[in-house]
């Protein structure tokens, strides 16, 4: 469930800066689209290993305080 909630904000988040970054800002910028897309898919996966390392050291407290 923590995954699917951070890969909304992950969503959500690339949305924003989609949206912020009209055609003109990109082009002012210098800023091809695909540049764009590409940042955005490498900060989605960035998130995506940040919280799968989270849930992974999470579940090892877990089973360490079972036993």
């Amino acid at each position: 469930m923590l995954t699917a909630l951070i890969e909304i904000v992950a969503l959500a988040i690339a949305f924003a800066l989609g949206v912020m970054m009209s055609s003109t800002v990109k082009a002012f910028l210098g800023i091809a689209e695909e540049d764009a897309m590409v940042e955005l898919g490498l900060l989605r996966t960035d998130i995506r290993k940040i919280v799968q390392d989270f849930e992974d050291r999470l579940k090892h407290l877990e089973s360490r305080e079972v036993k």
